[in-house]
């Protein structure tokens, strides 16, 4: 089972900045979960719509302008990444899932995703040894997710015409649990059937695997239903502290 960190390890530090993401690494997750915005022509990792719960403000998100968000601290301590910040701090240790909360130009955000990737390779293959060997433990492994399924149609259209296109997956998130099980995922062409751990039943499971979709859980902080959602066959959860996860499943 993979070991997903909530918003980096959000734990024991503020959710979406790099303290979290990079506690979360520290810790040995092999994946961090984040959220994007795009404001603007720019993406940005912040979770919610407003900015009252993080800065302590009355606007939305969307309302402000790029130099507007570069001024924000979140909860007054930590700035607001960007997308490319984001890739910069990961540098392809571990599988980035991209929460797509806000995107009003798929094609531009698969433009700017590729150029994040390349960039991360070129400065991934700048670090080769003498015999030509990359560093250890590095990857380019992407999810984009959303619960916007419309948008997310969008995204995996525009995916066609991105160089990375098999190495980015796409999980279709619902906070339901349907009656034709993990059909939905299906027809939306996504890789991933992502859904409430306290909604999920072993038939879902089950459907979702005869479909060749994997099934992540979101998100996950007690001890026993990790163990139910592992003896269930799921194959990822979310969770905020990576490391107590890890350490029940023993992974």
């Amino acid at each position: 089972m993979l070991i997903i960190a909530h918003r980096g390890n959000s734990s024991r530090h503020i959710e979406n900045t790099q303290p979290a993401f990079e506690q979360a690494i520290a810790d040995g997750a092999k994946a961090i979960e984040c959220d994007i915005h795009q404001v603007g022509g720019g993406f940005y990792v912040f979770h919610d719509f407003t900015l009252e719960r993080l800065c302590n403000r009355t606007e939305r998100l969307a309302d402000l302008s790029e130099k507007q968000i570069k001024t924000l601290k979140v909860k007054g301590k930590h700035p607001i990444l960007s997308m490319e910040e984001l890739f910069d701090i990961v540098q392809g240790r571990v599988t980035i899932n991209l929460g797509l909360k806000a995107i009003n130009e798929p094609l531009h955000f698969i433009e700017s995703l590729n150029r994040c990737i390349t960039t991360t390779i070129t400065s991934i293959e700048s670090t080769k040894d003498e015999t030509g060997s990359m560093p250890k433990n590095t990857q380019i492994d992407i999810v984009v997710s959303s619960f916007n399924h419309p948008m997310l149609a969008s995204i995996k259209s525009a995916l066609r015409q991105s160089p990375y296109n098999h190495q980015i997956r796409v999980a279709a998130l619902v906070a339901h649990l349907p009656m034709d099980h993990a059909a939905y995922a299906q027809h939306l062409g996504a890789d991933i059937a992502a859904i409430d751990a306290q909604l999920v039943e072993a038939d879902f499971v089950e459907d979702a695997h005869n479909r060749y979709l994997d099934v992540w859980c979101y998100t996950v902080n007690r001890e026993d239903d990790l163990l139910r959602l592992k003896a269930m066959g799921v194959d990822a959860v979310f969770s905020d502290d990576p490391a107590w996860a890890r350490a029940v499943i023993k992974c």
